[in-house]
Order: C-alpha cells, then sequence, then structure tokens
C-alpha cells in the first residue's frame, strides 16, 4: 500500500508526507489495519491523503483519497514562498455587473452568468511598509461550468412520488446537489484579468466539472 500527503502551496503541488506499507491482499473486502498517522500542513491548505493498493507489479489495484481543510491560525504562515501575501475573500468584491449571480460553498465561491466582470479594490504596502516592489503575482482558482435553471429560477423542492418512475420529469437541475459531472459536452468560458483597466492576462477555460478541480491561475505583471 502507497500513501502520501499532499497540499497545494500557490499552485505548487507540495508532498508533505509519503510511505510504503506492506499488507496482505485476499482479495476485495474489508480488512484491519495498522494506523496512519500524519502531520497536517503549518500554514492554511487543502491536505489530501491519497491511498493506492499495488501489487507486486507497480500495478494500482484500488485507490481511495479524503481531503482536509487545514487552518493554521496563524496569517505569518499562510504560505510558503519568498514576499509577502495579500489575501482577499473571493466575495469581497467591490462591484460586479453579471446579470445572474450567486454564492456558494459559505460564500467561498462566486458564481456569474453570461458574459461580465467582478471588480476588487486592492490596497498594497506603503512606502513606510515596504520600500520597494518589483513584483506583483495574482493568483486565483476559476473554472468554467453548464448554468442550470436552478442557478436562474432558484431551486425548487419536487415531490419524489411515483409518477416519476412512470417517466415523469423529474427537473433535476432544480436539485440543489445538482452538478454535471464530465461528459463530452463541455461549458467553456474565457477570463481577461485586467489592472488599472489595462488587460495583463486572458485565459481560456474549458470546463469546470463537478468530478475535477478549478484551475489555478497565476499572472505576473512589473
Amino acid at each position: 500500500m502507497k500513501w502520501e500527503l499532499w497540499y497545494d502551496n500557490l499552485g505548487t503541488r507540495v508532498v508533505s508526507q509519503s510511505e510504503h506499507m506492506s499488507v496482505k491482499w485476499d482479495g476485495y473486502g474489508v480488512a484491519d489495519l495498522s494506523p496512519l498517522y500524519v502531520l497536517m500542513p503549518d500554514q492554511d491548505a487543502v491536505a489530501v491523503l491519497a491511498v493506492s493498493l499495488i501489487n507486486n507489479k507497480e500495478e494500482v489495484i484500488t485507490r481511495n483519497f479524503i481531503t482536509f481543510d487545514v487552518r493554521s491560525g496563524n496569517q505569518g504562515v499562510r504560505f510558503e514562498g519568498d514576499g509577502d501575501c495579500i489575501s482577499i475573500p473571493v466575495d469581497a468584491y467591490k462591484e460586479h455587473n453579471f446579470e445572474q449571480q450567486w454564492v456558494a460553498i459559505q460564500c467561498a465561491k462566486i458564481n456569474g452568468a453570461g458574459q461580465g466582470h467582478y471588480a476588487y479594490d486592492v490596497a498594497l504596502p506603503d512606502g513606510m511598509e515596504k520600500k520597494m516592489i518589483c513584483e506583483i503575482e495574482i493568483v486565483f482558482e476559476a473554472g468554467a461550468k453548464r448554468v442550470l435553471a436552478r442557478n436562474l429560477e432558484g431551486a425548487k423542492q419536487n415531490e419524489m412520488g411515483l409518477d416519476l418512475m412512470h417517466g415523469a420529469d423529474a427537473r433535476v437541475e432544480y436539485n440543489s446537489n445538482t452538478y454535471y459531472m464530465t461528459d463530452e459536452e463541455r461549458h467553456p468560458s474565457r477570463v481577461n484579468v485586467l489592472v488599472e483597466g489595462q488587460r495583463i492576462g486572458s485565459f481560456y477555460l474549458p470546463d469546470d466539472p463537478a468530478d475535477s478541480r478549478g484551475y489555478y491561475l497565476g499572472i505576473i505583471s512589473h
């Protein structure tokens, strides 16, 4: 069995722990294993504990994972790397002009349907705090998704009676838990990043199905 604990540090995948363990394979089923002890990162992160069962030919038999929302509680070690970090809550935008807009995951994710923009005010350190700023890197996570009926009209509770078993429309797009997974049909979008009205980056987002993470974007300006 192989396991590893990894997390994302501003777009860089960091493996903090990994190990191989010998286990007895007796076919598919449930068996007790020795306890596994892991040490979480000392910074804000989404830590992923990934486990794989591998045979002696290095072939993966099965795999699984679990995620941990790690909150360091220390603003000084939120990320690893040189320089200072300014973190802005995604819902702290100054304005937006999307016709349809909504939030998700306790306001940790914002959505806009159609064409529009989100604008943020970012206060950089002044000369007393930082004598010189040579480079700024902007990092955020974004994805393109299919707009569902509930996004436009709100979620609706359907009566789950026998009529559904006889071919009635389940109207799944109104279900608050509906989020389509990877499919042949894509729902792309494009993101333009502007600073003081000047475009500094443009990115094509092919899709963002429920079974994948969004796209981590980094833009460097001087």
